[in-house]
């Protein structure tokens, strides 16, 4: 009886490690999908000779503001590219 519990419990923390492992997965592709359109929003805007800032970003790429101020290489894109745009 013992041992069935013991191997019980083994395959549970067995499938809580798969489903962790899935879930960091799933996270990690789902932020490579967002900043994959928030590259081509950057692109059509560039295209498009509009400028680039947070706001034009989030229109043209459907993402969320407050996501692209957390991730710190999106937002320090934005910034120079932004810069950029008020230059030329």
């Amino acid at each position: 009886m013992r041992a069935i519990l013991v191997n019980d419990f083994l395959i549970g923390v067995m499938n809580q490690r798969q489903r962790q492992r899935q879930c960091r997965e799933l996270a990690a592709l789902k932020r490579q999908q967002t900043f994959t359109k928030v590259l081509k929003g950057m692109v059509e805007l560039c295209q498009a000779d509009q400028p680039i800032n947070f706001q034009s970003v989030v229109k043209a790429s459907g993402v969320s503001k407050s996501w692209l101020y957390q991730e710190a290489e999106i937002k320090s894109l934005i910034k120079s590219a932004a810069q950029i745009s008020q230059i030329a």
